[in-house]
């Protein structure tokens, strides 16, 4: 067999008849620039899980009142004993489609950015542009969390 070495900055193979061989170097490169933007951390099931929820849940009845008619912590960290992703999930439930405005001006005015429905009718997403957010006259920082209002009975809450 014959071979050709071949080198080009961080390509570096070897090339045989009808095949391409790129050494582990050049996989351990490129996939090290992905790495940081996929790597998923779960962590074993923590109290403080709830505890956080239990503060932002009071957070959000100060301040929406009779707007919602739920709020519930969804997902894997709700459940205990579960390892899971260090991010809590949140669903704030109104009763009517028409109450998702006046929801969405109070959670803008803590400092969320309404993001729409992401593709899934009857739940709207809500995004931090910093950890302290909701934002209190304390300027806390609080855990990562995703934030929706869901229609009360809509196939989403359901789910």
């Amino acid at each position: 067999m014959y071979t050709h070495r071949i080198k080009s900055g961080h390509l570096r193979g070897i090339i045989a008849p009808n095949k391409l061989i790129i050494i582990p170097l050049l996989i351990r490169h490129f996939f090290s620039h992905l790495q940081d933007m996929n790597t998923i951390i779960i962590e074993e099931y923590s109290p403080g899980w709830q505890q956080a929820f239990t503060q932002l849940e009071s957070v959000y009845r100060s301040r929406l009142g009779s707007y919602v008619v739920g709020i519930e912590h969804v997902g894997s960290t709700s459940v205990e004993g579960l390892p899971a992703k260090p991010v809590l999930d949140i669903d704030l439930i109104v009763e009517e489609r028409h109450l998702l405005q006046p929801v969405i001006t109070v959670l803008e005015g803590l400092g969320y950015q309404h993001v729409g429905d992401m593709g899934i009718p009857g739940r709207e997403a809500f995004r931090r542009s910093s950890a302290h957010i909701p934002l209190d006259k304390d300027s806390k920082s609080w855990p990562a969390h995703n934030l929706y209002v869901c229609i009360a009975g809509s196939t989403s809450l359901k789910n």
